[in-house]
């Protein structure tokens, strides 16, 4: 966890790596800061494509941090409900089993390092 945390402060901050990448995450942002301003102001923030709970997330968290930090915040509350529930449905299926917890850890951190 300690390299991870290493890792992503050189990206974050010796490169200047905002986090995003490909053009669906740059849509999520544009349409965030788009929404906050509807909120803020009631200009329409016109019509769009994907799915609308992420940018409304990410527009009601931009009223306390900026767009792009709050859409990051987004998906890391989403990823640790995944850590959450994955954890209770192997408790719920192997009540027996001790090593739940260490499992769902290794596999989420697999899964974060490979996706994330």
């Amino acid at each position: 966890m300690v390299i991870l945390a290493i890792v992503w402060v050189v990206f974050r901050f010796f490169l200047d790596f905002d986090g995003l990448y490909g053009q669906d995450s740059y849509e999520y942002l544009r349409y965030t800061k788009a929404l906050n301003l509807y909120f803020r102001t009631g200009t329409f923030p016109g019509d769009y494509f994907w799915p609308l709970y992420y940018p409304i997330a990410g527009a009601v968290l931009s009223f306390v941090l900026k767009p792009a930090i709050a859409l990051q915040m987004v998906s890391f509350i989403s990823y640790l409900i995944v850590i959450l529930y994955s954890f209770k449905i192997i408790k719920l299926i192997y009540p027996q089993n001790q090593n739940a917890r260490i499992f769902c850890m290794l596999f989420l951190g697999y899964l974060l390092i490979c996706f994330g």
